[in-house]
């Protein structure tokens, strides 16, 4: 039986009401894979950061080298989970991709930084050095509260206006950090369903909301960044 205009027309208006009501579902179901996505490269990358601990005394990964190139904790852990530190064109895949980073910018970066600006190491004086000092190599037993603090994970996805090196992408910026012109704003990203994955000192991976991490601890917002608390 064929069908005449009007019921045509009813049946495309009940599709499109369904497609609407079902588009919103599957976006919500894909971004939860990329997120889980995530959070396997980043037990991943812990596995390498513990495992270069193990290996050199109990030291942690520095975020800079004497260069100012800001991948330099990728080559000291990525050895460990099968990326060649001599190539940087590995540096933005496997583990160190993020499935919901889109930008294809300085070193390869694949959207995980390393936490340098709150004394979890930076071995250069221009390399993300937002207090003109200089944080050296540090112990991840000088952590304080290891389960409490940020060593690396999703960085954030804006820079801000005044900036000229995309080579922030490649850190982790306590909230503090945008009182600074050249700063990401904010400073903590929301690509994973309004918040970010992070590795702790402990070795965990664990997602926090955005708005949970700009809003610190106990009247301290840089103190999940924070090597001694």
């Amino acid at each position: 039986m064929a069908f005449t205009l009007i019921e045509l027309l009813v049946v495309i208006a009940i599709i499109a009401i369904l497609a609407s009501m079902l588009l919103p579902s599957l976006g919500k179901a894909r971004d939860m894979a990329r997120r889980s996505s995530c959070m396997s490269n980043q037990k991943q990358i812990a596995i390498g950061v513990n495992s270069y601990v193990d290996d050199y005394k109990g030291w942690l990964p520095i975020s800079c080298d004497a260069g100012a190139n800001p991948s330099q904790w990728i080559r000291e852990t990525g050895i460990y989970i099968g990326i060649n530190p001599n190539d940087s064109s590995q540096y933005r895949t496997k583990a160190y991709l993020c499935p919901s980073w889109n930008k294809s910018i300085f070193n390869g970066c694949g959207g995980y930084g390393w936490n340098a600006g709150a004394g979890i190491g930076d071995n250069n004086y221009s390399c993300g050095n937002q207090e003109n000092s200089y944080r050296p190599r540090v112990l991840l037993s000088s952590l304080t509260q290891p389960a409490q603090t940020i060593l690396a994970g999703d960085g954030t996805d804006w820079m801000a206006p005044s900036s000229g090196g995309t080579w922030n992408y490649q850190y982790i910026y306590a909230p503090s950090v945008r009182s600074y012109a050249y700063g990401p704003q904010p400073a903590v990203g929301d690509r994973h369903g309004g918040g970010v994955n992070f590795v702790w000192g402990d070795a965990h991976v664990e997602w926090k909301a955005q708005k949970f991490i700009l809003a610190g601890f106990n009247g301290d917002k840089d103190y999940y960044y924070k090597r001694v608390k």
